[in-house]
């Protein structure tokens, strides 16, 4: 599979590949430093793989006739806005400022990634993407199993443990989502291989507590048994298919009832909780009183949460943080951007379980990723998100994009 889209592109399907290495590459170093595994000079090596990402950016090619002028305009505008962001810093333009937000996931690097990521908006590297994504997904499975055996055998508090689940979820297993959705494209192998990851992730997610990503996997899977249902043309497969998931859902939601709350004390006991208002409406007060609603704060935004007593430079809400770091001008320039191609996908007039896929995927990301918690990071998920939505505005990619 690899080797035929090679042959399609020899040079571009390397570097393409050499893009997710590479996120690979700084994810799982800043994993690391955030647990404090290694010492912090560990920094040095994302810092180079951000040079070499750099670089990349330098060598962009770009295919004008690909895309309409209302994308050109929009995504211009977007671009130039980023780079507006990237370079307000608030007002400090420290060595040490700038070199942090030059290895951070949701640094500079989050930004710059859609404009390399323009290169490669063709569905012909759909197949180099659904290896790498699984292969870093066998090693999330990997991980997650030796961090969480680790913790429990070592007495490792809770506040680390949680650490390391969230850092290994968000910015190695952030790929998971997706292979849940297109997970027809592997083998029986393989599919088993993925379940066994969405499991082990829920169980954790659900023993510690952690609801966003509980509430991604469980939407996840009922939106992969919809796009099954809504993709299948013959009626009588239609109805058959709404029965066995309507039973699988009833049998779940009844265990859930029964031994839910003897199972995951601590997730029964904050389902009720609200930890997000207090934090949101102190970023909104803080863009209310700085006058900076439109613009936003920069890229070296700060503010000090009274309710967690500390200073933060971001918020778990994904829409709150994009209108903290550039105002309400990059929240509307995102949504543009992207909303417009999953209507079009929504209307259109023949949809396959592959269709359905894409918008369902797209819609979960946005939803969850930007209300309930952050895609805000250059991680697998984010760029996942990006090659779809570019892929999905490149006409090349009409006739392709239900095969």
């Amino acid at each position: 599979m690899d080797s035929r889209i090679n042959t399609i592109y020899p040079k571009s399907g390397k570097t393409f590949e050499t893009l997710l290495k590479l996120q690979l590459f700084y994810n799982l170093f800043y994993c690391i430093i955030q647990v404090d595994l290694v010492p912090g000079y560990y920094v040095i090596f994302a810092i180079l793989g951000c040079f070499v990402f750099f670089k990349m950016l330098c060598n962009v090619r770009l295919d004008g006739g690909a895309f309409s002028h209302s994308f050109w305009t929009c995504f211009i505008l977007y671009v130039l806005y980023s780079l507006f962001i990237v370079t307000n810093f608030n007002g400090d333009y420290s060595i040490n400022t700038i070199l942090r937000y030059t290895y951070i996931p949701s640094g500079i690097i989050f930004y710059l990634a859609p404009l390399v990521m323009l290169r490669y908006a063709n569905i012909r590297y759909l197949p180099i993407l659904n290896n790498f994504v699984y292969k870093q997904t066998v090693l999330y499975i990997i991980l997650l199993i030796i961090f969480m055996s680790y913790g429990v055998f070592t007495g490792l508090n809770v506040d680390k443990k949680l650490d390391c689940f969230e850092c290994l979820q968000l910015f190695i297993g952030g790929g998971l989502v997706y292979l849940l959705l297109f997970q027809d494209a592997f083998n029986k192998r393989q599919k088993r291989i993925i379940w066994i990851g969405i499991l082990l992730t829920m169980f954790f997610a659900a023993y510690m507590a952690r609801r966003t990503v509980l509430a991604t996997y469980v939407i996840g899977v009922f939106f992969y048994m919809m796009a099954k249902t809504l993709g299948t043309s013959n009626v009588s497969n239609k109805i058959f298919k709404i029965v066995c998931y309507s039973i699988i859902i009833t049998l779940v939601v009844y265990f859930i009832f029964q031994y839910g709350q003897s199972l995951f004390p601590i997730l029964a006991g904050r389902l009720q909780d609200d930890t997000r208002s207090a934090v949101e409406l102190e970023v909104l007060y803080l863009l209310e009183h700085s006058g900076k609603y439109l613009s936003g704060l920069g890229i070296n935004s700060y503010y000090y949460s009274t309710f967690i007593n500390e200073m933060r430079d971001g918020c778990e809400t994904g829409y709150l943080n994009m209108m903290l770091k550039g105002g309400i001008i990059y929240l509307v320039l995102f949504y543009v951007m992207c909303i417009p191609v999953m209507i079009k996908l929504f209307f259109k007039k023949k949809k396959n379980v592959q269709s359905w896929n894409y918008l369902l995927y797209l819609v979960l990301v946005l939803i969850v990723g930007n209300a309930a918690s952050s895609t805000f990071s250059f991680s697998i998920r984010y760029i996942i998100y990006i090659y779809i939505i570019l892929c999905l505005y490149n006409k090349n990619n009409i006739s392709l994009i239900s095969k």
